[in-house]
């Protein structure tokens, strides 16, 4: 998958994510599944999402781990009894919504690969081929 053991003890210490996900691997993937979808859903008009979820190691780019981590935690805690730490979880994937939201209007812009064709302006200017009438 996308993100790593690693990139989750930066957030999280590795005991809280097992209690988090059950200690069920199942659990996991499907929470990190479901965050790729929403974010998938906020660049795929602009960005190459493909491209951006192949990248391994360091060729990931962290805003997306982050978001990713964000939203994947929020899905994990989510189904937790008495939704312990639910409340930061809350902040945090609102603050990735309302990111994706802008990224998705084009008022902010992660450095990502492009889908092919787009210069990354939410403008496009083109015609149709010139008409050329003789009666």
């Amino acid at each position: 998958m996308f993100l790593t053991d690693s990139d989750y003890a930066t957030l999280i210490r590795p005991e809280d994510l097992d209690v988090a996900h059950d200690s069920t691997p199942t659990n996991r993937e499907q929470a990190e599944k479901m965050a790729q979808a929403e974010i998938s859903s906020a660049l795929r008009s602009r960005y190459d999402v493909e491209a951006v979820f192949i990248a391994k190691g360091e060729d990931r780019n962290a805003e997306v781990v982050m978001w990713m981590l964000d939203i994947a935690l929020y899905h994990m805690h989510a189904r937790m009894s008495k939704r312990m730490g639910m409340e930061t979880r809350k902040e945090r994937y609102d603050s990735v919504k309302a990111t994706l939201r802008q990224v998705a209007k084009g008022w902010h812009t992660p450095d990502l690969p492009l889908l092919n064709g787009d210069t990354g302006h939410p403008i496009r200017f083109n015609s149709e081929p010139k008409l050329n009438h003789s009666w």
